[in-house]
């Protein structure tokens, strides 16, 4: 017989190393040993037993039995037992567990003590213990053996030669244990009578444990595509929307004010690390999540500056590479730039995580005093990691300082060198490849956007800067995706409607990308917006004509390929107060929203495609100097061609794709093979399962599935 585990805190309360499996004890002549002609069963060791007192079947130990240590083997125990002539009132046998009676001749008589309920005992140590029929224990005996009528395998598992093939996720001998919390989705249980896995289906409720990491799958991001529960999912079937990804988390409220303090927040690439500032309070603190809440790093905020400096009103966070997984019991290294203002100049101050706490590194960058009276509005952002930091020091001058140099200007561009004015606010992106998005405010044939390149990486980095236009014609508001290769820029139509127009780089030249976004004219949008590295999810802020409190986030994704490329609604309208601060995670995974109401909340989407597509991730890691295109192509249409990456630095890239299901697609690579590049891999997913991972990258044509069979 074995005991379950359905009462684990029973179990740890009797003994951490209780045994679940015991076994009848046979004497030297291959008989069962017997009490009250009932036998009598003893784990591996012989230290506990299961016996027949006559009435109830109890759990005792070898030493309540006479039982010495000397004695601990079956033939031994079995002479005693059978020559003991055991009297349970008489003898005070204690005893841990007592079972419902199994009287002799009685309808629940029963050679074994399987299938009877279990009970606590008193603690009196004289007399005969008595069960306490109010402490009832979950865990009950069951058989090890499995048949098809009388002990059948549970929860629709088969019985195969008198054993279970646990093939849902249970465990146990009669796969009667179902999945613990942790961490890992058993789709088997994932329904309300289980309540969906104990919760390891869905993001909001999923607990990581040592064994497994919510949302993963060895070291690869599944996410939780078969999340059940209404309250973390969407609504209907087959709809995409927003859900939690962890509790609502509550923003502090300056001495002697009932409203929030006001909050500026920037997500790290994979959205596990964020920081917060508080530019009314001059303070900014860092929040880890780790499964379903958020936690600030270290005991103390950020600080250090004079009352009203505005510390925090302008950020930029870095973190360091790398999976999740190899932070889970270590905080994430972690660079922040923050912007202050003091004695009427502006200033960005870099801090730096070191084992327990947050530390400036190199000098405070100053901004031109004239250029300052904007409050520290301006952008400002790393690249390279945190080798480089890129800010805007006067209306006409964008540095970048060297973090391994305490901060000291390397390189440095001015607007007029090529041809245009600039003004506070004109530098408004740099990718991760050192690509700078300038808005100038001279207007040109091509509009006021343009692309100023010419860094390139490596040990000895160089900067050679030339620019080129982005032929959007004069716009209002724009970014540059991380990696350097989508412009999206908002402008208002002859019909007071809000335009937002993306543009892809591609064969060395910019050409529109999916179709025009159009705003209903009741809302507008507030020049609040974010983007995925890849560009293709898009995250924006609209409010009420009417009323400038009532306000939504709205996430568009980019849909097919070829021409009939567009541009959808991802999920519903997340409702907001007021204009919110929002951020989002490089891959688009977590969405994060601070606004009036003084609480800050998290999301991720469910549901990646819209039904009759399937969701395609491509990840690839380049060396630097290596080339890379890719294509994809089907059995019906045109083929699907990769941007053109940049090749002067070690490329991360990430493409996120929603392609009709059953294209039947063959990835062919193009790639230098001039030598070697061993540090490089392509990995592809489709539907969230693994299709091809290919180390080193190199070139050749790979046939994905996903076909019409």
């Amino acid at each position: 017989v074995s005991l379950d585990l359905s009462d684990p805190e029973f179990l740890v309360q009797a003994s951490e190393s209780l045994p679940l499996d015991y076994y009848a004890v046979k004497n030297d002549q291959g008989d069962f040993v017997t009490i009250y002609e009932k036998p009598v069963y003893a784990d591996l060791e012989f230290i506990l037993f299961f016996v027949f007192n006559g009435r109830r079947w109890m759990y005792t130990t070898s030493t309540a039995l006479g039982i010495g240590p000397a004695d601990a083997n079956e033939f031994a125990i079995a002479t005693i037992i059978e020559e003991a002539n055991l009297h349970f009132f008489y003898d005070n046998i204690t005893s841990l567990i007592m079972s419902d009676p199994s009287d002799i001749g009685s309808p629940s008589d029963s050679t074994t003590p399987i299938d009877l309920s279990l009970y606590r005992t008193s603690d009196q140590t004289w007399g005969f213990q008595r069960p306490l029929m109010d402490e009832i224990i979950l865990s009950h005996l069951i058989c090890k053996t499995c048949d098809a009528t009388q002990y059948p395998c549970l929860y629709g598992n088969p019985c195969v030669n008198g054993s279970c093939n646990c093939l849902n996720g249970a465990s146990g001998f009669n796969c009667q244990l179902i999945p613990v919390d942790d961490g890992k989705c058993d789709v088997g249980f994932n329904s309300v009578d289980f309540s969906y896995d104990r919760g390891d289906c869905c993001r909001g409720t999923c607990i990581s444990t040592t064994e497994f990491f919510c949302g993963y799958e060895g070291r690869v991001e599944v996410g939780f595509p078969n999340c059940e529960d209404g309250a973390y999912s969407c609504e209907f079937p087959n709809q995409t929307c927003w859900a939690r990804s962890a509790a609502n988390y509550e923003l502090p409220k300056p001495r002697g004010v009932l409203a929030a303090a006001a909050a500026t927040i920037q997500l790290s690439s994979n959205g596990r690390v964020m920081v917060v500032g508080y530019p009314d309070l001059d303070r900014v603190q860092v929040l880890d999540q780790f499964d379903l809440t958020w936690t600030s790093r270290s005991d103390h905020h950020i600080g250090g500056t004079p009352l009203g400096s505005q510390f925090g009103s302008s950020l930029a966070i870095s973190t360091v590479g790398g999976s999740i997984l190899d932070f889970v019991y270590s905080p994430v290294g972690v660079h922040v730039a923050i912007g202050a203002t003091s004695n009427e100049t502006d200033f960005i101050r870099i801090f730096q995580w070191n084992v327990d706490q947050f530390e400036p590194i190199g000098s405070d960058i100053l901004l031109a005093r004239a250029f300052s009276k904007t409050g520290v509005a301006s952008y400002f952002d790393f690249f390279e990691g945190s080798r480089f930091l890129a800010a805007q020091v006067d209306e006409d001058l964008i540095d970048v300082f060297d973090l391994d140099s305490n901060n000291q200007v390397i390189s440095g561009f001015s607007c007029l060198e090529f041809g245009a004015s600039c003004e506070a606010g004109s530098f408004v992106s740099v990718s991760e490849n050192g690509n700078f998005l300038l808005q100038t405010s001279s207007e040109a044939p091509d509009g006021n956007l343009m692309i100023v390149s010419g860094y390139t990486g490596g040990e000895s980095p160089t900067f050679q800067w030339k620019a080129s236009p982005v032929p959007t014609g004069n716009v209002a508001w724009s970014r540059l995706s991380r990696d350097g290769l989508v412009v999206v820029a908002s402008k208002v139509s002859s019909k007071n409607q809000t335009e937002l127009d993306f543009l892809t780089f591609a064969n060395s030249t910019w050409s529109v990308l999916g179709n025009v976004i159009l705003v209903q004219e009741e809302w507008k949008f507030q020049s609040i917006g974010t983007l995925s590295t890849d560009g293709h999810t898009a995250a924006f802020v609209f409010c009420a004509s009417h009323d400038t409190s009532d306000c939504v986030v709205r996430v568009y994704r980019l849909s097919g390929y070829g021409l009939d490329q567009a541009w959808y609604q991802l999920g519903n309208d997340i409702i907001v107060l007021s204009q919110p601060s929002i951020s989002m995670s490089y891959d688009a995974s977590v969405l994060a929203v601070a606004e009036a109401s003084g609480v800050l909340r998290t999301f991720y989407y469910s549901e990646n495609c819209r039904p009759g597509e399937s969701y395609y991730r491509i990840f690839a890691l380049l060396e630097h100097d290596q080339r890379l295109r890719w294509s994809l192509e089907f059995d019906k249409g045109e083929p699907l061609n990769s941007p053109e990456y940049p090749t002067n630095s070690p490329l991360k890239i990430l493409e996120e794709l929603c392609l009709p299901k059953e294209a039947c697609p063959t990835l062919n690579i193009d790639t230098d093979t001039s030598r070697t590049f061993s540090g490089s891999m392509i990995s592809i997913m489709i539907n969230n399962e693994k299709v091809l991972r290919l180390v080193p990258v190199v070139p050749g044509s790979y046939p994905l599935g996903d076909c019409d069979v």
